[in-house]
């Protein structure tokens, strides 16, 4: 695919928790969207660009970080990516993504923090 042609590496460390109380269904769109948007904002970076994924656990609480880098800031309000302030030209069927994870995580009973930090 793209990545592999770019040579975008992904990072996974840790793992889920054996108790994890979360539908397999929503923890797949969760991922699968967040992932996707990394992947993509990663690809948009060039080569050499690393997507890291780090799950960690404390008590009842699972964590999924998500890092990648991106080569414009994204609008973030109260910790909460706009959605619909899509990048790409199609802006009607995309943002989606933004709301998919938003709405699996509130299933959950969970809740959502998009960070952006300048490089260093």
């Amino acid at each position: 695919g793209e990545g592999l042609k770019l040579g975008i590496e992904v990072k996974l460390m840790g793992q889920f928790s054996e108790n994890l109380n979360v539908s397999e269904t929503d923890l797949c769109v969760i991922l699968t969207n967040a992932v996707s948007n990394a992947f993509e904002a990663a690809c948009r970076c060039g080569e050499g660009s690393v997507i890291t994924v780090t799950l960690t656990q404390y008590r009842d609480i699972q964590f999924i970080r998500i890092s990648n880098p991106t080569v414009e800031k994204p609008q973030i309000k109260d910790g909460v990516i706009r959605p619909g302030t899509t990048t790409k030209e199609d802006k009607r069927n995309h943002g989606l993504g933004v709301m998919n994870i938003l709405d699996g995580v509130r299933r959950c009973n969970g809740s959502v923090e998009w960070r952006y930090k300048e490089a260093q």
